[in-house]
């Protein structure tokens, strides 16, 4: 009987294993893994534990922070970068950031403050702030 309750225990575990070995993560783009490696949508598949697809995040910039480093950068890179590359000069990227809150007159000490900081990290990097440094 010890023989047969063994091999029984065997077979399931075997049976288990192979279970297992079955799940996937090679679902369709629109469909998420879940944690399990089963594909599907929900939250029992796109919620917690999400290994790929249109998984759910509750990252977001303000309890992240690397999400807030990726979202930063990719404002810089979309809105500010190409002023600053374009030889638009300081100015531009102000208006880019804080356009009606800044520029145009509608807040200059505002505005002033923030070219002066920029000019001092200017001295201490040794570089030049070049020209059009308001909006």
């Amino acid at each position: 009987m010890a023989v047969h309750n063994t091999m029984l225990l065997q077979g399931l575990l075997l049976a288990g294993a192979i279970a297992v070995a079955a799940q996937n993560c090679g679902c369709s783009a629109d469909l998420c893994c879940s944690k399990y490696g089963y594909c599907g949508t929900g939250d029992d598949y796109c919620g917690d534990g999400c290994q790929s697809g249109p998984c759910y995040s509750s990252s977001t910039p303000s309890n992240d922070v690397v999400v807030s480093f990726k979202a930063a950068l990719w404002f810089w890179m979309n809105n500010c970068h190409s002023a600053i590359t374009s030889g638009q000069g300081f100015g531009a990227t102000i208006r880019a950031i804080n356009g009606n809150l800044e520029c145009d007159g509608n807040n200059t000490e505002l505005m002033n403050a923030r070219v002066g900081y920029y000019k001092d990290y200017c001295s201490q990097f040794g570089v030049d702030p070049g020209s059009n440094l308001t909006c």
